[in-house]
């Protein structure tokens, strides 16, 4: 309760004579008098009024006044309301022990002293007083972490900002004003809120036709220029018309209502971000100290979320940026490679070159084959990143026949006994061959990579009732447990060990885990020193319902530029 409120004293006592005097020295400290002369009717007005504390009659005729103030202390509402007993009797202990016991806080004895009285209210009053400023605490307190919470939930200003109008007006506001500065500087109004629904269509239209209510004054220079909120607890009937830039302005604002606001900046730790204004309408209530720390708060939390928004919309614009220049500058180094490639080609098989000649034309095309696989992993990153998965198209396959191909491709350059394949079951199923090929292409890339020269490397492929499994092991050191859980995250090496290659920029594992991502599958990876690496697949034969989309788009292309 700010020190110049008005609170409400309920008196209590059956003699209107007495009740007279009581009323005219409690009236005298600027309160209001609430006067009851039985138990009934002071029970009602306690349970309807915020009353700051009760001066209690102990010789009622109906209840005496100790069962009042036990009956008081057992309503929520009145337990915590200070009572003052107004007794003829001398405090013997007895006496005062029982008035305690009620739930009085102090005596007054007839014939009463006038400034004993305003003392002990006084003393009341304090109590009430500072009893409603921890409840407004906590209420504020609790109403910011809701705020926050609320505030934090969409990446749009316009729609956080929209939000923290409705929040304003349903806790510190008769009706609010919010506006936003644009990239290009201007300041524009994004949100209006009256609390009244009646008024609300009145205040749309106020924001269609006028600027906000404050922009030419004063205080809304200083806001500006000194990112510092301003309060101003009485409007009056001049300073508002020169707000106005017509009668028509001044009437719609008269109609709104304007008795005192806040105007609080939004700012972030590098620039002004936004103007709230904050308005109450009646001038019994205006705005104190307490609510400009409250308004700061809240638009500290509205900035910051709206600081959060541009961030994020800038990083957005960014990884866009970077994305779709990777997809077409890889998908652009295509057509060249593939000039290069094929004159590679041409003259290994051309009959009138040497063997040196031919050798390093072999060398040039496994170069553009090793580069075509980098753009084709960098393609498969960029739509991961911009769409969440990879796009695959299903056909019936034999997977124990095309890893058998693959494998044995890969055996014819590597040393003798090198790899091993097992096969057993059915390997039926519906996936997408290119994809598959390279989910096993990749793992098996990837073991080669990280696995001493004279080891051995097994790779099998087993069909069970609904699904295959695809397992690649190799021997080695193994990995850290600590970085077990990262390995499917892009550009990601293992510490400690080496691409002896040199061939990789580290997505191959994070393709793979999307390529079995879109197929509904799942991928674990063990590894210890006794028995090496193992990455694990499993693919359900067919696709789960649930994920026909959105990874399945077929007509397609895998080489598509994002």
């Amino acid at each position: 309760m700010p020190p110049n409120s008005t609170a409400k004293i309920l008196v209590v006592d059956d003699r209107p004579g007495d009740l007279i005097a009581l009323e005219g020295v409690l009236r005298s400290l600027g309160h209001e008098v609430i006067r009851a002369t039985s138990s009934e009717a002071a029970l009602r007005y306690a349970l309807a009024e915020d009353i700051a504390f009760v001066v209690l009659d102990l010789n009622l005729p109906e209840i005496d006044g100790f069962q009042l103030a036990r009956a008081l202390k057992q309503q929520e509402r009145t337990r915590l309301v200070p009572i003052l007993f107004l007794t003829a009797q001398t405090a013997e202990e007895s006496f005062v022990r029982q008035g305690y016991a009620s739930g009085a806080i102090d005596f007054l004895v007839r014939p009463i002293q006038p400034e004993i009285l305003k003392a002990k209210a006084e003393f009341c009053l304090d109590l009430h007083r500072a009893r409603r400023e921890a409840l407004a605490a906590e209420q504020r307190s609790a109403f910011l972490a809701r705020a926050s919470s609320v505030l934090s939930e969409s990446l749009d200003p316009r729609i956080t900002l929209a939000k923290f109008a409705d929040l304003a007006v349903s806790a510190l506001a008769d009706w609010c004003t919010v506006s936003l500065i644009d990239e290009d500087k201007a300041l524009r109004r994004v949100a209006v809120v009256h609390r009244d629904p009646e008024k609300q269509w009145l205040a749309q239209e106020y924001q269609r036709r006028f600027l906000p209510p404050f922009d030419r004054s004063r205080e809304f220079v200083n806001v500006l220029r000194r990112r510092k909120a301003v309060l101003l607890n009485q409007v009056s009937a001049p300073q508002l018309a020169s707000f106005a830039e017509s009668p028509e302005h001044l009437r719609i604002l008269t109609e709104l209502g304007i008795a005192s606001f806040i105007m609080a900046p939004l700012s972030s730790r590098e620039s002004l971000l936004g103007v709230i204004t904050l308005i109450r309408s009646d001038p019994r209530n205006p705005y104190q100290q307490a609510d400009l720390l409250f308004a700061e708060d809240l638009a500290a939390r509205a900035a910051l979320a709206v600081d959060n928004a541009h961030l994020y919309e800038l990083e957005r614009r960014r990884a866009d940026f970077e994305q779709q220049l990777i997809g077409i500058v890889s998908h652009d180094l295509r057509n060249p490679l593939s000039v290069i490639s094929m004159a590679a080609s041409a003259i290994e098989r051309s009959g009138g070159v040497d063997d040196r000649s031919r050798r390093s034309a072999g060398r040039i095309r496994a170069a553009t084959d090793r580069a075509n696989q980098l753009i084709r992993d960098l393609l498969d990153f960029t739509q991961a990143r911009r769409t969440g998965g990879i796009p695959i198209r299903r056909q019936p396959i034999d997977l124990h026949r095309l890893t058998k191909e693959l494998i044995d491709d890969f055996a014819a350059d590597a040393p003798q006994g090198r790899i091993e394949l097992l096969q057993s079951g059915d390997g039926q199923g519906d996936w997408d061959p290119n994809r598959i090929q390279q989910m096993i292409e990749n793992l098996t890339q990837n073991a080669f990579k990280y696995s001493p020269a004279e080891s051995s490397i097994r790779i099998e492929t087993r069909g069970e009732a609904e699904a295959v499994f695809i397992s690649v092991q190799n021997g080695g050191e193994p990995i850290p447990a600590e970085l077990l859980p990262h390995l499917f995250k892009p550009m990601r090496a293992f510490a400690g060990k080496v691409d002896k290659t040199n061939r990789s920029i580290g997505l191959g594992l994070y393709i793979v885990h999307h390529i079995v991502q879109a197929h509904g599958g799942s991928i674990e990876v063990s590894s210890s020193k006794e028995n090496g690496t193992t990455f694990a697949v499993r693919l359900p034969r067919a696709p789960p319902v649930s994920l026909t989309e959105p990874f399945e788009r077929r007509n397609i292309p895998r080489d598509a530029a994002f």
